[in-house]
């Protein structure tokens, strides 16, 4: 345990929370795997010792992006192409040059909510960003804190 996806971790706490049946809720499988799926820091060993699950935990995990909404100021099309291939997270820059990862339900557009690809030019523009952001070469976004605007999987293309 310990090397789930983010998507796997969120699906054991769905499972888990929303698990009805209180023999599912009580069993050691079960118990363990709540364990790990909401365990703050990377769990490198997890056991039972009679009714309670004991974890050992290799290290602390960074949570520096883990709650912090931000506004995209460039870069709404590379977001929404990231989110559209379902990625979790992408590569961002801050107003101190810092280049770290967030994840994408953290971002806002506060000027866009619609991305126009209705006219030849800006299908092809939107096209051409797809991909580079499939190819992983989509050059970082530039985003500040903040909570204005829609969410990434808000925005719609407008054909």
């Amino acid at each position: 345990m310990g090397g789930e996806s983010p998507h796997q971790r969120e699906f054991l706490q769905n499972l888990f929370i929303q698990g009805r049946n209180r023999a599912f809720r009580d069993h050691p499988v079960t118990q363990t795997a709540f364990a790990a799926a909401t365990s703050v820091v990377p769990i490198d060993r997890i056991f039972r010792y009679g009714s309670k699950v004991v974890t050992f935990y290799k290290g602390y995990r960074n949570t520096r992006n883990a709650r912090t909404l931000y506004e995209i100021g460039d870069g709404v099309r590379r977001a929404k192409a990231t989110q559209m291939l379902w990625r979790r997270s992408i590569q961002v820059v801050d107003n101190a040059g810092n280049t770290f990862s967030v994840p994408i339900k953290n971002l806002r557009s506060p000027m866009k909510s619609v991305i126009d690809v209705s006219t030849p030019r800006n299908l092809a523009r939107w096209q051409n960003v797809k991909e580079l952001v499939k190819a992983r070469n989509a050059p970082p976004i530039y985003v500040t804190p903040g909570s204005r605007g829609v969410s990434v999987k808000d925005i719609i293309l407008k054909y």
